[in-house]
């Protein structure tokens, strides 16, 4: 194993999302004029899993045309990029996904709703994005960004 890998658990990564998207979307922050609230993580649900979620405002214009009311941050435990090495997790790998109103996962042309399909979502057939963290912070953000300013 890499000795510069650090055993990070699923936890961990996803209290680590969470402090970067908390600073991101506070005042002064990339995401602030979207007006995002994010979920503070406390720790993993009943489930096991690792998440929290961020809260697109009512008025937002990526709400009101496309109903993009959150995005789920997950840290899964089945993807690639988490590795158990002798029994430890090493975490880095984030999800999110964009999630309707009624928290539904979002669709592309294929979606029964009235609202046009949101732009980002007509790129290629994955809804759920994946990033490396802290690798990819950067992007993530970006992705956040793009998404929300997409109106």
């Amino acid at each position: 194993m890499d000795a510069t890998v650090k055993v990070k658990t699923h936890a961990t990564l996803a209290s680590e999302v969470n402090d970067v998207l908390l600073r991101a979307c506070a005042e002064g922050g990339r995401l602030y004029p979207h007006g995002l609230k994010v979920q503070v993580f406390k720790g993993p649900d009943p489930y096991g899993r690792s998440r929290f979620t961020v809260t697109i405002p009512p008025d937002a214009p990526v709400r009101t045309k496309y109903d993009a009311a959150f995005l789920s941050v997950l840290v899964p435990m089945d993807a690639m990029g988490q590795r158990a090495y002798l029994g430890e997790v090493h975490a880095s790998t984030v999800e999110l996904a964009p999630l309707h109103s009624d928290w539904a996962l979002f669709n592309s042309l294929d979606d029964p709703r009235p609202q046009p399909p949101h732009p980002m979502m007509d790129e290629g057939g994955d809804k759920i994005r994946r990033f490396s963290f802290p690798q990819r912070r950067d992007e993530l953000l970006e992705w956040v960004d793009a998404f929300c300013g997409a109106a």
